[in-house]
């Protein structure tokens, strides 16, 4: 069941009463939608119009994120999750992280080496005094 919800883009909670440690009841399911806002495929069309590469990182799982990806236009053919990433060297980390549109399951420690792998240092521009 929490497979079907996170591919539907759903997080579920179950609800169990406890009597001992094998002997539970199941109380219920809770499903929660958290839908992009409604402006995002607008504001995704006009980074792409002007070259802005789009990366998603999150924590939620891979099924989650991919269906959110794909109801608001950004491509889903390269994913990589945090567990995955775990196993690879450096080079190969940063190789996936910079093909990667979608990286999910991410740590916060995870999120920063991939901001470190992608940033590119902006030129100054204008007068300081």
């Amino acid at each position: 069941m929490n497979q079907l919800l996170t591919q539907l883009g759903l997080f579920g909670l179950s609800f169990v009463e406890q009597f001992a440690e094998s002997d539970m009841v199941f109380q219920g399911f809770l499903a929660f939608l958290d839908p992009p806002k409604d402006s995002a495929k607008d504001a995704l069309r006009v980074l792409a119009q002007k070259s802005v590469q789009v990366k998603v990182m999150t924590g939620d799982t891979l099924a989650v994120a991919v269906k959110v990806c794909r109801d608001v236009g950004i491509p889903t053919e390269h994913v990589v999750t945090g567990p995955e990433l775990l196993l690879m060297e450096k080079e190969e980390f940063n190789a996936t992280v910079l093909q990667a549109t979608i990286l999910a399951k991410l740590t916060p420690t995870q999120k920063l080496d991939v901001i470190q792998v992608v940033k590119v240092p902006l030129p100054i521009q204008g007068k300081f005094h």
